[in-house]
């Protein structure tokens, strides 16, 4: 859809720093939120599916965490976790 609304926060804690990215879009079926960070997953006609999987590998690089929750017609979440 066009709308919708994204939200950005920070949190700092001893040892990480956690970045919450969340949206109210349309949301990921099940089947894709299994496989969201493989290579070649993608929802879109003219997608790749690597933009997701490099994200991914390059925060696993850093010894970093990340999460996708996700509820098809409400919207996504995305949870970083960075290590101090």
């Amino acid at each position: 859809p066009t709308t919708g609304l994204v939200t950005v926060s920070c949190r700092h804690s001893e040892n990480a720093v956690t970045i919450l990215i969340r949206d109210t879009g349309p949301g990921l079926p099940p089947e894709v939120q299994e496989h969201l960070f493989e290579p070649f997953v993608t929802t879109k006609l003219d997608g790749t599916g690597l933009g997701l999987y490099i994200v991914g590998r390059r925060i696993r690089e850093l010894g970093a965490e990340i999460r996708c929750e996700s509820t098809p017609g409400q919207g996504t979440s995305f949870e970083v976790r960075l290590p101090i």
